[in-house]
């Protein structure tokens, strides 16, 4: 079971909250679970505390971060620079009859015929590039790239005898390492607002708002 300041909430809404804003994170577990909670937190409890505002000056904090994710290629594995394809005399790759040069129909997106590697003839080696009329194509590049993941927040906060605040806003921005797979973004305001009503009793109001968007 999760709480946010007292309230459930489901195990995949984890990912709307901006953990800049939590203050502490309280675990309960075995009989005091399930006897403060009942049947639902009998499994355990975890609880999340928002921060509060302190007495003092306003405070106002700005916090930025920004990182790239990369696969690391251990190894540079990689398809083969060089092949070992049948040629015709000008060093084109050709079909096993040496009849058609290979090459992409434009409309299919598909090869005229099939390639031929001679593989019992012994003196066939791999040592031919692609520079003619097949392209060398680096499927790394292809499909994997550099991703960035970018996070702000600003927070206000502060307190006086009778009234303690916190106010923040956020933004989170994260890539994919794969070519056209999109992004996550997840924009925040977190509000914890305490009245005094009289000695010895508060009133606390907390708002959480979330959007996410996944693409």
């Amino acid at each position: 079971m999760i709480m946010l300041d007292g309230v459930e909430m489901g195990a995949t809404e984890l990912q709307t909250i901006d953990l800049n804003v939590i203050d502490r994170v309280e675990i309960v577990q075995g009989a005091a679970a399930g006897s403060i909670y009942g049947a639902q937190g009998a499994n355990g409890v975890m609880q999340l505390f928002t921060k509060r505002g302190k007495n003092g000056k306003v405070n106002i904090d700005f916090s930025s971060s920004y990182s790239t994710n990369s696969y690391i290629n251990v190894g540079n594995v990689r398809k083969a620079d060089k092949h070992g394809f049948l040629v015709n005399s000008a060093g084109q790759v050709t079909n096993a009859a040496g009849t058609v040069i290979l090459g992409l129909d434009p409309e299919t997106q598909s090869y005229l015929d099939n390639v031929s590697f001679p593989s019992l003839v012994p003196t066939n080696k791999v040592d031919k590039p692609y520079d003619k009329n097949l392209p060398y194509y680096d499927h790394f590049k292809m499909f994997l790239q550099d991703a960035t993941t970018i996070n702000n927040t600003l927070s206000f906060s502060g307190a006086t005898d009778k009234f303690d605040y916190f106010l923040a806003l956020s933004d989170n921005r994260q890539g994919s390492n794969f070519v056209g797979n999109g992004d996550y973004r997840r924009s925040n305001l977190t509000s914890n607002l305490g009245f005094e009503i009289a000695k010895g009793l508060k009133l606390r109001s907390t708002t959480h708002v979330g959007y996410t968007n996944s693409t």
